[in-house]
């Protein structure tokens, strides 16, 4: 019965152990026939007995199959019903969406398209399902925040993994010496009941209390830099191409046109989410700041306001700033044509000279965060009308400036967009468009409550749709009406003689900190991400080697490299940094410069290899796996219990980064690019735009004769491009060769 007992239970298994003891048995009684008639008839019997068990064992094993197979049927049946019921319920949709969107293991494997070894077909069937299903949960068309609640939060990781990560990262940019210092420093974190796991219980606490660990930290890093905005905070983006033939004040009115579409888009949710893939939902949160929100300037720390209802702008011309309201006293919006009329109106004032000149307070907001908010404070203490001009600017839906002619090249509009006349800018706002006399646009960007990507999503939206605007004013004509009840108002001042002071320093010190800052923007025209993903590598890894490559060429060192990455598919989730020198990196670039050409073969077997661990690296920072953000949390628990840490005091944790990279998000323009973190020699600052046919890099820093320059790096980018792509050109080639002999051969 045990063994009937067994079978039963476990139909497949127990017929594979069962049937080769009683297949012996069989084979047993078979082994002699030649004895006495009584013995042959006892075999004989035996023999067909053993087979009469054999065969009632068969029949019953396929009847347990039979009815094994019913019950999985059941099962799937069972299970069908409630998918289906939690499918047509939407919390139980969410749940089930969370549910998968929990389990991200898909991100870090791959089919062999950056360099890592091919997965089976059975899991990329797998890995098209997951997906295939999460696109389902999550609707064809979703409202913009309605998945908000289905994303898992942001994972923290365990500690011993990012102090493993951060060892590794820093091997490479240490002496031996200076690395057993560190490594002594990690190993006493993590003495077991050390301070390190004290810090860990802390923050493991703190986050079951909120929905990100991680924004009270970035808040604190962020809104507690104390250093001018536009160098080492802000993010710039250039415009389109093909730069619409019209009139300056008809491409502001498009402009502010498509913005209010995109707010009334995220107003009402209309807005589709971003997904991952086509399928992963990425957090939205950000979206909700993105209009009429401001940085405050503090002593010690600044804040934010935020006015996404706002229905005003603030137009900056020469320095001097007017309100142009959105709405008619009745509640109308103002239509195309007189947004425009505004604008124009504008443009005469300034043209005339009659009017009187305000004070440049806009100069205020390059200067240092401490002194910009004393000099505030005493614009506000000063004078009511002050207060209600700051008012006005801060809480506007957007800052647009008018500019004269736009620069001839790409590096002149990036350094005017970037750190052009500070007199007519307001860095503080999260928006703000500069627009030529030739129409040329572009924007920059604060970054604490935006990144850069989400500013690019709204600039490609304004691209997209601006063009069906200026069907209006060709079929109007020529003719202007006449300006509408509301004129725009311009902002008054009443400036004290320490502002004017503090006015007068800052033009000072915005020139020292920004005379000797280099910007390039260079187009590489030879290939893009086809080729590469022909090569089945990551274009982003592909690219991140050539960095490397061109600075150890410029420099004769390899750099201390960030790259960042998005970790939007968590609730909350805004960036990580990848540590991009590796062991592989290192590998493949002093090879590519010291073996000779006959070891073409072992070169692109590093490169593949390099790239691998690339992909690798940026699939840990955006599955939460990051150690810079883990650590930054720590170091900021430790500042506020006032815990004297070795490792956090150790120079390899404070080491200046030399190359700062970021992939810029994909719109019809050049891209856009990013401030310089750090003004030390040799700091780059490099963004890059990779499209099917081309790349644009985006090149920042501090210019020394003989030792950093922006056009230096982007000409040995270029030429480090070339290199590989004949490299793996060749490698292709000799490949092909080889089987073809072989072919041969074999013929």
């Amino acid at each position: 019965m045990r063994g009937v007992s067994n079978l039963q239970f476990f139909p497949r298994y127990s017929l594979l152990k069962w049937e080769p003891a009683l297949s012996s048995v069989a084979a047993s009684s078979q082994v002699s026939v030649s004895g006495s008639p009584i013995e042959n008839s006892v075999v004989e019997s035996s023999a067909v007995a053993a087979s009469t068990t054999i065969f009632s064992l068969r029949e019953n094993a396929a009847q347990y199959r039979e009815i094994f197979g019913y019950g999985v049927r059941y099962l799937l049946y069972l299970g069908t019903v409630v998918i289906a019921f939690y499918i047509t319920v939407p919390a139980g949709r969410l749940r089930l969406l969370r549910f998968l969107l929990c389990h991200r293991s898909w991100l870090s494997r791959d089919s062999g398209a950056s360099g890592l070894p091919r997965t089976s077909s059975d899991f990329e069937a797998r890995k098209k399902i997951y997906l295939g299903l999460t696109w389902m949960l999550g609707g064809r068309n979703p409202k913009l925040f309605s998945l908000q609640d289905a994303l898992p939060l942001l994972p923290v990781p365990r500690l011993e993994d990012t102090c493993s990560r951060y060892l590794r990262s820093v091997r490479q940019v240490l002496s031996e010496s200076d690395f057993r210092r560190t490594n002594a420093a990690v190993l006493k974190f993590l003495a077991p009941g050390g301070e390190g796991w004290k810090l860990q219980e802390k923050l493991l606490a703190s986050a079951r209390k909120q929905k990100c660990w991680l924004t009270d930290v970035l808040d604190r890093a962020w809104l507690g830099e104390r250093r001018p905005l536009p160098v080492h905070c802000n993010w710039y983006g250039v415009d389109r191409a093909d730069t619409p033939r019209v009139t300056q004040s008809e491409r502001v009115a498009a402009i502010v046109r498509g913005a209010l579409k995109f707010r009334m888009l995220i107003q009402t949710q209309q807005l589709c989410p971003l997904r991952l893939a086509g399928a992963v939902p990425l957090c939205m949160d950000q979206y909700s700041h993105l209009f009429g929100t401001t940085r405050i300037p503090g002593v010690g720390h600044d804040g934010v306001v935020s006015n996404p209802s706002s229905d005003h702008i603030v137009i900056i011309i020469k320095g001097q700033f007017y309100v142009v309201n959105l709405v008619h006293p009745n509640g109308r919006w103002l239509s195309l044509v007189e947004t425009q009329s505004q604008v124009q109106e504008i443009l005469d004032l300034e043209e005339d000279g009659s009017d009187h000149q305000q004070p440049l307070v806009g100069m205020l907001t390059s200067e240092n965060r401490a002194e910009w908010a004393r000099a505030r404070q005493a614009l506000i203490s000063h004078s009511p009308v002050n207060k209600k001009s700051l008012h006005d600017i801060e809480t506007a839906l957007i800052c647009l400036t008018l500019e004269g002619d736009a620069p001839a090249t790409l590096d002149g509009l990036a350094r005017e967009t970037l750190l052009g006349n500070p007199h007519s800018r307001w860095y503080d706002k999260s928006i703000q468009m500069m627009v030529f006399k030739n129409a040329v646009a572009s924007c920059t960007s604060e970054q604490s409550r935006v990144d850069a990507a989400v500013l690019s999503h709204l600039f490609g939206f304004m691209h997209d749709v601006e063009d069906c605007y200026y069907n209006t004013f060709q079929t109007r004509g020529a003719n202007i009406p006449a300006p509408p009840r509301i004129p725009p108002r311009k902002l008054k001042w009443e400036v004290p003689d320490v502002v004017i002071k503090a006015i007068s320093d800052a033009e000072v010190h915005f020139h020292a900190l920004t005379d000797d800052i280099g910007m390039h923007v260079s187009q590489f025209p030879h290939f893009g991400k086809s080729f590469i993903k022909e090569l089945r590598l990551s274009p982003d890894a592909f690219i991140q080697l050539a960095l490397q490559l061109a600075y150890y060429r410029s420099h004769k060192k390899l750099p201390y490299t960030l790259e960042l990455a998005h970790t939007r598919q968590f609730r909350g989730g805004r960036t990580e940094h990848v540590r991009c020198l590796s062991d592989d990196t290192v590998a493949f670039v002093l090879a590519h410069e010291q073996l000779a050409p006959s070891a073409n073969e072992t070169k692109v077997h590093l490169l593949v290899q390099a790239c691998a661990a690339h992909a690798h690296a940026v699939r840990d920072a955006m599955n939460g796996d990051g150690c810079d953000r883990h650590l930054l949390a720590l170091s900021v628990l430790a500042q506020n219990a006032s815990m004297d840490i070795p490792m956090f005091s150790d120079p390899a944790f404070n080491s200046t980064c030399q190359l700062y990279t970021a992939q810029a998000p994909v719109q019809r323009g050049p891209g856009g690019g990013l401030g310089l973190p750090n003004l030390n020699d040799g700091v780059y600052a490099v963004s890059y735009l990779v499209k099917d046919d081309n790349l644009y890099f985006h090149i920042t820093c501090r210019t020394v004769p003989g030792v950093s320059n922006a056009v230096s790096l982007g000409q040995a980018i270029d030429q480090a491009l070339l290199d590989m792509q004949a490299l793996c050109n060749q490698h292709a080639r000799l490949s092909r060769c080889f089987s073809e002999r072989a072919l041969d051969i074999l013929g």
